[in-house]
């Protein structure tokens, strides 16, 4: 799907030459990301078995502490450090939970959805970043949790980006309308092609190989003429 095309890009910006959007401008804001995290805490986490027992005493304002979180990490506003404890709190939560794999991969799995039920993007480059991330995050609170961890203190709050290269309009989709220089660009690649086929009595349905050869056994002929 393009980006332009997502359902969950009403509220992002578009790529623009001069600037590179932030992950969580693309995802669409904090509307966007709180919208999820309520999806998820409210919908997903109580009827899940591996999940509910980990937050049956949930603050009532955890889904804004996570989407603060995650709206920081993703080149948001600094409001998670500033208003909820940044790093050490968030590390706080996790120490001696002793959390098990099938318990993270299933947060990752239901935040997934949840990012689905919320229409954020579906374009290859944002859901790379944010499963990455997800991944990456998820991995390390796990390690955090387990008995006998000293997690570092006083780190910052990680900022994520664009996975390598992949970045909004970085490439183009191969559902999108092909632009005129798109057009131009290949009709020039077959160009003399085109033009050989014509004096070859060749059509393109021939192939560009044939064409190629055709053109080739041409232009001996016109040497052996000389």
């Amino acid at each position: 799907m393009n980006a332009s095309d997502d359902p969950g890009a009403r509220a992002k910006a578009e790529p623009q030459a001069d600037h590179e959007p932030t992950l969580f401008e693309w995802a669409g804001g904090s509307p966007a990301l709180l919208r999820m995290t309520r999806i998820f805490y409210g919908k997903y986490v109580p009827e899940d078995p591996l999940l509910a027992p980990l937050f049956a005493e949930m603050a009532p304002d955890h889904p804004e502490r996570v989407a603060a979180w995650l709206g920081e990490v993703f080149g948001g506003p600094r409001s998670n450090s500033e208003r909820f404890g940044g790093y050490d709190r968030m590390v706080s939560r996790h120490i001696g939970k002793a959390l098990r794999e099938e318990q993270r991969a299933r947060w990752v799995h239901l935040l997934c959805k949840s990012a689905d039920d919320a229409h954020f993007p579906t374009d290859p480059e944002w859901r790379a970043a944010f499963v990455a991330y997800l991944e990456w995050g998820s991995r390390i609170a796990l390690e955090n949790s387990q008995p006998g961890a000293h997690p570092p203190p006083n780190m910052p709050v990680p900022r994520w980006s664009w996975v390598s290269d992949a970045t909004p309009g970085s490439r183009v989709s191969a559902l999108a309308k092909p632009t005129a220089r798109q057009f131009f660009t290949q009709e020039r690649r077959f160009l003399p092609i085109r033009i050989w086929s014509c004096f070859a009595g060749l059509s393109l349905a021939d192939g560009p190989r044939k064409a190629r050869n055709s053109a080739s056994a041409s232009s001996g002929e016109m040497k052996s003429l000389e």
